[in-house]
């Protein structure tokens, strides 16, 4: 009997925690505001699109479309169909939006609110840990956009991007050997008021993850979370003082 109840309890644990995997790679689907427009124009067509209508209605390369639908469909938001017309020729495979995706938004952050808080009271060194996942994804990140950047400006054009891409509406100036890079939006805005001291750090860990990933002599040396009720600024300190130039 306690043998049985231990087997009971493994398998309810080892559900749990799959049902928390499968909510965090869904949450990091979203997280880029590119591939967030993506499932919202799914959403709005009401109907399978293939990538080609896809790309014309976000304004992005079809490439880069098919790249956010293979990781929405990973994550469980998109669902793929191939249409057979009869005709000789290719299929037309075209993806819609899941049926139950319409309550993933309020899902996730009520699921990044739980994670922030639980790391917040588990651990005295909450900020610590919550860089170095910061740094982790920025990592990834950096090293599936494929194009190494090969001077200290086209990493800080990069960075920029890449925060542009996960929704931080970022616009950088230049400096005497630094740059500030002033980020007007927070995709996790609620969830970072709630708890500065755990998500802030990850914002600061992606910038350090990427630009160390890139070995591109940039350091991100620190963040400065609500400066202004809209904005947070972060700072970077060049090797060389090309970008500060505009270079």
């Amino acid at each position: 009997m306690a043998d049985a109840t231990a087997g009971s309890t493994a398998r309810a644990e080892a559900g749990s925690m799959a049902g928390v995997e499968a909510e965090l790679l869904r949450h990091r689907a979203l997280a880029g505001a590119s591939r967030a427009r993506v499932l919202d124009a799914l959403r709005r067509a009401g109907r399978g699109l293939d990538a080609f209508e896809l790309a014309a209605a976000v304004g992005l390369h079809v490439s880069t479309v098919r790249f956010h639908l293979r990781a929405l469909e990973a994550a469980g938001l998109v669902v793929r169909a191939v249409e057979r017309s009869g005709r000789p020729g290719r299929p037309r495979v075209v993806h819609r939006a899941a049926p139950d995706g319409g309550q993933d938004g309020r899902r996730y952050l009520e699921l990044a609110r739980a994670l922030a808080a639980s790391l917040r009271r588990a651990r005295a060194d909450a900020a610590r840990v919550a860089l170095q996942a910061g740094r982790a994804w920025g990592r990834e990140a950096a090293l599936a956009a494929g194009e190494r950047p090969r001077s200290p400006g086209e990493a800080v054009r990069a960075l920029v991007g890449l925060l542009d891409e996960l929704g931080f509406a970022p616009e950088a100036v230049g400096g005497e050997g630094s740059v500030t890079v002033r980020l007007r939006r927070c995709p996790f805005l609620e969830v970072a008021r709630a708890a500065p001291e755990v998500v802030c750090p990850v914002h600061l860990g992606i910038m350090r993850g990427a630009l160390s990933a890139w070995g591109s002599g940039v350091r991100a040396t620190d963040l400065r979370a609500f400066v202004e009720p809209d904005l947070c600024v972060a700072r970077l300190s060049l090797a060389r003082r090309e970008v500060g130039s505009g270079a």
